[in-house]
């Protein structure tokens, strides 16, 4: 682990996340670098989760963080985030955060490719101090981490649900291509085993198809907020399989809406008719509330090509989507990409950090009543 003299202690914003903390909800935008990092050691599932979290919780911090910069986030919210109670095992999993060495491939400022043998974590403590955790990224991996050229919006609230760490790794590498004109992956055979972690594992490929590739595909497909397919690309006519062709398509409201019933079943094995005014568990809202809000596909369509690379739709919906509720929404299609393109210009031009998100939405709702 990596010997950082601590110089500065930060403490995590308490209320720009404070919906999140209630509601499990948030996004983490992982650079490349890290979404392919390749580990040299054991890390659990829980520790790429906790990992994820802490980046989203003090993400705002990272632009004027230094090396050794410490922050802290109180051990009760990562608890809850993570829903269980067992301090030993967070702080196992922050132990094999700052020992278990990474290595990552990037292009440096002069065009040369290089790998880096890193930590995700550079200091921590061998027990949580007045309720809260002590940590620092490690120093090479920071320059990483805030405001990266490519990277995978992630959603903490779909990765908290993920029970392999094989489902959750190809969720964060295809959350990377989804909003791209090809929004595939190909990598070969051996890339694929590396990049899962499964180089000295189920060497007949029948096992890896079953066990790994299709296990994963399964598990991604059943939580993540697009579909995932793959293709077996052999070498030739007859030939070997040599890459697996993973392609990523969005879902639609339906889908959107059945993965919410499935996430928060009412009473197993019984029919139940659920109330339309109920505030759903998982985004929020009522089912009344989603009939108005659902944006079409070619809407999302549409979206997608406003947006600049690297940015992925699900995260723009869902912002507006929470902020909506309550308001008055004629054209679901028509407010999303009017507000969108408001957000996109507010991002572009820095005159326009001052207005308030609220204010928009209001401008909204009476361009919205003023054309019913």
């Amino acid at each position: 682990m990596a010997d950082t003299k601590p110089v500065a202690v930060s403490a995590a914003p308490q209320l720009n996340d404070a919906s999140f903390k209630m509601a499990g909800k948030g996004f983490v935008h992982k650079a490349e670098q890290i979404v392919f990092a390749r580990e040299n050691g054991e890390l659990d599932l829980v520790d790429l989760k906790i990992f994820d979290y802490l980046l989203n919780r003090v993400y705002g911090e990272l632009k004027s963080a230094a090396e050794g910069d410490i922050h802290r986030v109180p051990v009760s919210d990562v608890l809850n985030y993570l829903r269980h109670s067992s301090s030993d095992r967070l702080l196992k999993s922050l132990h094999r955060l700052g020992t278990v060495e990474i290595l990552i491939n990037y292009v440096d400022e002069a065009n040369v490719e290089n790998e880096a043998v890193v930590h995700y974590l550079s200091y921590n403590l061998s027990k949580a101090h007045d309720g809260f955790i002590h940590f620092a990224f490690d120093p090479i991996l920071l320059k990483f981490l805030h405001n990266p050229k490519v990277f995978a919006t992630v959603s903490l609230l779909h990765n908290r649900k993920y029970q392999s760490k094989r489902g959750k790794r190809l969720y964060d590498i295809m959350a990377m291509f989804i909003n791209r004109k090809y929004p595939c992956w190909q990598p070969t055979i051996e890339e694929f085993r590396t990049t899962m972690a499964v180089t000295n594992e189920y060497e007949r490929f029948d096992n890896l198809k079953r066990r790994v590739i299709e296990a994963s595909v399964d598990e991604l497909n059943q939580i993540a907020p697009f579909f995932v397919t793959v293709e077996y690309v052999r070498s030739g006519r007859g030939g070997k399989i040599s890459s697996l062709l993973f392609t990523a398509k969005p879902k639609g409201p339906s889908n959107l809406l059945e993965m919410r019933m499935v996430a928060d079943p009412i009473g197993k094995g019984r029919k139940h008719v659920r109330d339309p005014h109920t505030v759903d568990f998982v985004d929020g809202h009522t089912d009344s509330e989603r009939d108005y809000l659902q944006v079409s596909q070619d809407a999302m369509k549409r979206a997608v090509d406003m947006l600049p690379d690297g940015e992925t739709v699900e995260f723009f919906l869902e912002q507006w989507s929470e902020n909506m509720r309550g308001r008055q929404v004629g054209d679901a299609d028509r407010s999303f990409l009017n507000w969108l393109e408001l957000e996109l210009a507010k991002r572009a031009d820095s005159s326009m950090e001052i207005v308030h998100s609220d204010t928009i939405f209001s401008l909204l709702e009476q361009w919205e009543g003023s054309n019913q």
